[in-house]
């Protein structure tokens, strides 16, 4: 995507699709990017590497209201012995506006979870990370330079398989960060044994 918007329907029957890269192309941050559910109807069940990202440069309110992404809803059902997700990947940067990513759901093991969001946006929500199928085997790090929403099902924002684990966990704050807020969700729900969790903010303002 550079400077047009992008829009693209549900991709309902996603059981071929092996990576998934979304990404612009524009310095100036102005193009948006949306698309619908993905494999709602038949699973991206070979689904190896998500990596969703914006490569603007642009400052806050220098172009507008910069990139919004919007992604909807992955639905990545497997068996315990599928292929590995080896990672989630988002990094916005430049200037963007309210985004949203779904919940990605039904995994076997993912192996690593990386969301970094610049300075220079306004927000990002993201849906529930449930490898449902398996582990997530390595780091969970979130570095939020703006707000930060995960919500949650009840069983947490993110959900392993029962008696799962999860590796270390990092959530840096720049703004408001809140994950499972939610009357009794869960923030990790299945696992048993989970890594370091640790717990950084920026400025005094922040919160997590």
């Amino acid at each position: 995507v550079d400077e047009a918007n992008a829009t693209i329907a549900n991709f309902g029957s996603a059981n071929e699709l092996k990576t998934l890269s979304i990404s612009n192309l524009d310095d100036d941050s102005s193009g948006d990017i949306q698309i619908g559910t993905i494999g709602n109807a038949s699973a991206a069940d070979e689904l190896t590497s998500i990596n969703i990202s914006t490569s603007g440069d642009a400052a806050s309110a220098e172009t507008g209201g910069g990139t919004v992404v919007t992604v909807g809803a992955i639905t990545a059902t497997r068996a315990t012995t599928g292929d590995a997700i080896t990672d989630i990947t988002v990094n916005l940067a430049g200037e963007y506006g309210a985004s949203s990513i779904g919940a990605i759901s039904g995994s076997a093991d993912i192996g690593a979870v990386s969301v970094t969001t610049d300075a220079n946006g306004t927000s990002l929500t993201m849906g529930a990370i449930t490898p449902t199928a398996g582990s997530i085997t390595g780091d969970v790090t979130i570095n939020a330079s703006t707000d930060f929403t995960g919500t949650s099902t009840a069983t947490g924002w993110i959900q392993t398989e029962a008696s799962g684990s999860v590796g270390n966990i990092s959530l840096t704050s720049g703004g408001n960060m809140a994950i499972s807020t939610t009357n009794a969700h869960e923030f990790i729900g299945g696992a048993t044994t989970v890594g370091n969790i640790s717990f950084n903010t920026l400025a005094a303002a922040d919160s997590i």
